[in-house]
């Protein structure tokens, strides 16, 4: 969407990933060296990677999918509570009852998409007067080998599930072959 309309008002749009474990890098060189009319900031980064972008640019940075009551940053959400709860639904359609939802924790206490889709996973457990399963918490905030061996392991200690409700894309990645 974003790539789209800077199309429609002939602008560029540049993308660059930071690392949210990185609170010290130096900034990406897309973010410093280019004369920017805004950033888009995707994905619940810990506050103190959002002012420092903040106070090295001059140019509004909005946040995607984060809020920080802290940021004067503008912030973007998305319904999280109706994905939450229209994923559990969908499953328990299906006659899935013991859905485990997997959860990112960010510095110990999860991000506010996360919370959301976990409200919205209960919501839907309960209406089909199903147990809503406590969420695993990856206690890191580095992904990779770490992930799918920790996720391996705790597949295994958890009683019988018959469904994952990931909190994002990356948790779902892993899921598949720490499953397998």
């Amino acid at each position: 969407g974003a790539e789209k309309q800077c199309a429609v008002a002939r602008s560029t749009l540049a993308f660059c990933l930071l690392r949210a474990t990185e609170h010290d890098a130096p900034l990406p060189q897309a973010l410093t060296d280019a004369d920017m009319d805004g950033v888009l900031l995707v994905g619940p980064y810990p506050l103190s990677v959002v002012a420092r972008v903040r106070g090295a640019l001059s140019a509004p940075v909005v946040l995607v999918d984060n809020d920080h009551i802290e940021s004067t940053c503008d912030s973007v959400m998305a319904d999280d509570f109706g994905g939450g709860y229209l994923i559990a639904r969908h499953l328990l359609a299906l006659g899935h009852r013991n859905i485990l939802p997997l959860l990112r924790s960010t510095n110990k206490r999860d991000a506010l998409s996360f919370r959301e889709r976990l409200r919205g996973y209960r919501t839907a457990c309960a209406e089909y007067d199903a147990t809503a399963l406590p969420p695993l918490h990856f206690p890191d905030e580095d992904y990779g080998p770490k992930l799918l061996l920790w996720l391996a392991d705790q597949f295994n200690a958890t009683p019988r599930f018959s469904a994952l409700l990931s909190a994002n894309d990356t948790y779902a990645a892993y899921a598949i072959p720490a499953l397998e």
